[in-house]
């Protein structure tokens, strides 16, 4: 199940990663050193080849949670 497949990926590959204080340091959805909040869920999607982020097309590389909202008419949960 891809659920499963993103959740397992999500803490193999993600828990643990660095994630700058404040944001001190500008990251974007692609930076894969450091991290921030929503950039973790885009990037356990991502690598399953789900785009969460609606502004995909933008030049603006980040994604802020609120964008998780609007994405798709399906939903994705994932209990951890």
């Amino acid at each position: 199940m891809l659920q499963s497949k993103i959740r397992d990926y999500a803490f193999s590959n993600l828990v643990g990663k660095n994630y700058p204080p404040l944001q001190a340091i500008p990251v974007t959805k692609y930076n894969t050193f450091f991290y921030y909040c929503s950039s973790l869920a885009w990037r356990a999607f991502y690598n399953f080849w789900i785009d969460l982020d609606p502004n995909s097309w933008s030049s603006v590389d980040i994604i802020f949670p609120e964008e998780f909202l609007t994405t798709y008419d399906n939903l994705y949960y994932i209990n951890f």
